[in-house]
């Protein structure tokens, strides 16, 4: 299976949802502004016809700081938060719960943490 890397940039910080990030494919911008870089990268990618796995990158760093199975799967996943500030992965068939500042225990299994 191919693969593929996007690296993650920090923009701006808005409100609540807090810091957000531009993503870049070969170099290229695919996403302007988003605070939820993976699912938007992977829904750019999927867009142009890229499949396959993904890493996610910052600068400066010598490894991913997550890797996405299969860029299509995590395309139709999205972040829903509710009035609490509870946030939830939503599609894929089945909805994952995390609350606001924890890490993510049970990732869907298109989407894994390198370590």
């Amino acid at each position: 299976m191919t693969h593929h890397q996007i690296t993650i940039e920090p923009t701006t910080v808005c409100g609540e949802r807090g810091q957000r990030y531009r993503v870049k494919y070969q170099g290229a911008i695919i996403v302007h502004e988003t605070w939820s870089p993976e699912l938007e990268a992977a829904r750019a990618l999927l867009a142009r016809g890229i499949v396959g796995r993904l890493e996610i990158w910052r600068s400066g760093k010598g490894y991913p700081d997550m890797l996405i199975a299969d860029i299509s799967k995590a395309a139709g996943l999205s972040v829903e938060e509710n009035e609490n500030g509870v946030h939830g992965l939503r599609g894929g068939g089945r909805d994952r719960r995390i609350s606001r500042g924890m890490p993510v225990p049970c990732r869907p299994r298109c989407c894994q943490r390198p370590f």
